[in-house]
């Protein structure tokens, strides 16, 4: 997990920062606007991938206007794309997911841009109830003087992990526009179903053919785990003993009790 000023910085060598961060901006208000739910469904050796369609299409339109190659949607439901390098060296890719917690709405999300956060509490216009507070939050504490995206207070912002999406596009972006900057190849990949652990299908590592990839999906700035990730699910089924309760003692098994 890496963050989007720590990237930002490493490629704008030239100090144009403060547009990159417009565009940043932009984009992820723009991302976090696309529906959540509007799910196409995607069959692949029997089973159904589920696919957030109205965004996946608005990030392809985005990537054929950037002139990127290899662009395309597997048949396990992932969007990839190649920025063709222009030197010899190891490929790399960036990955972030499209979908959003289903626990909450993320669908009608209504962003605002709190320009120039002040430190103070953060409120919700559409929700009186819910405050965004420094005091509970620490790490919002060290924003004073940032831009902050929230919702309305109604549905999820989606940020995790639409501004994953945004920081990918803009780094992209930019890098597709310094003509005059060497690079090797760069391979994209935005995948669905991350929050109920089905985002990975076992085809994409030889989908991507890299050794290197860099998942952007929260942390501070600067920070890179090295760690991975791994939400498996088991269904046990225990059966007990059921016996005339007059003959019960030391042989009925609730199995409620057992698990």
């Amino acid at each position: 997990k890496a963050n989007c000023t720590s990237v930002l910085n490493a490629i704008d060598k030239d100090g144009n920062g403060t547009l990159n961060s417009n565009e940043l901006a932009l984009f992820a208000i723009n991302g976090i606007e696309m529906a959540a739910e509007d799910r196409k469904l995607y069959r692949t050796r029997g089973k159904m991938q589920t696919v957030m369609c109205d965004a996946f299409e608005a990030i392809e339109k985005e990537l054929k206007e950037l002139n990127l190659a290899d662009i395309k949607i597997t048949e396990y439901g992932t969007l990839i794309a190649t920025v063709p390098g222009k030197i010899k060296g190891e490929a790399i890719c960036f990955l972030a997911h499209v979908d959003t917690a289903p626990q909450f709405n993320a669908a009608n999300v209504k962003p605002r841009i709190i320009k120039n956060y002040d430190g103070s509490d953060i409120k919700f216009p559409d929700n009186d109830n819910l405050i965004l507070s420094p005091n509970e939050f620490s790490y919002l504490g060290e924003k004073i003087g940032h831009d902050i995206i929230t919702a309305s207070g109604k549905t999820l912002l989606g940020a995790d992990d639409k501004a994953g999406i945004a920081i990918i596009m803009t780094a992209i972006s930019f890098i597709v526009s310094k003509l005059d900057q060497n690079h090797s190849e760069i391979r994209i990949a935005f995948t669905t179903d991350e929050e109920i652990g089905r985002g990975v299908h076992k085809d994409l590592p030889n989908d991507l053919s890299v050794k290197f990839a860099y998942t952007f999906d929260g942390g501070k700035v600067g920070e890179i785990d090295n760690e991975t990730f791994s939400a498996d699910s088991a269904e046990v089924i225990i059966k007990g003993v059921s016996i005339h309760p007059g003959e019960a003692k030391n042989e009925m098994v609730n199995a409620t009790h057992l698990a």
